[in-house]
């Protein structure tokens, strides 16, 4: 959790945004482009990235994490990891002012899903 609550500070004070709309699958590609995946949970095999944006005429910062739902048919299993992540977000960073997540396969033909989370910046946000 140090890991993402340090990038999360670092990101608040970049002044490069992306788009909001950008499909998780975009931001991803960008963010391995630049060397930009952290390691969220090693056990689950999840990762994140994160960028700065503009939600809603306001300065925000949007996550996404990457889940191996590989052969993790059961919808309770993806549940609780997703909320998971969720409850542990709001726990450290504060309210998430929107979340949506979706299933892609990726060309070698494994099953992955993407949790968007967008946070608007507050002022006294982990300073």
């Amino acid at each position: 959790m140090n890991q993402i609550m340090k990038m999360f500070i670092k990101t608040k004070k970049e002044k490069t945004t992306i788009r909001s709309d950008m499909l998780s699958s975009e931001i991803v590609v960008k963010a391995k482009k630049e060397d930009k995946i952290y390691v969220y949970n090693e056990t689950t095999n999840t990762n994140f990235c994160l960028y700065r944006t503009n939600y809603k005429d306001e300065d925000a910062i949007i996550m996404v994490f990457i889940l191996d739902i590989e052969g993790k048919r059961k919808g309770s299993y993806i549940s609780e990891l997703t909320m998971g992540i969720i409850e542990d977000m709001i726990r450290y960073i504060g309210s998430i002012d929107h979340t949506y997540f979706n299933r892609d396969v990726t060309k070698d033909g494994k099953s992955i899903g993407f949790l968007k989370l967008i946070k608007i910046i507050k002022e006294d946000d982990l300073i």
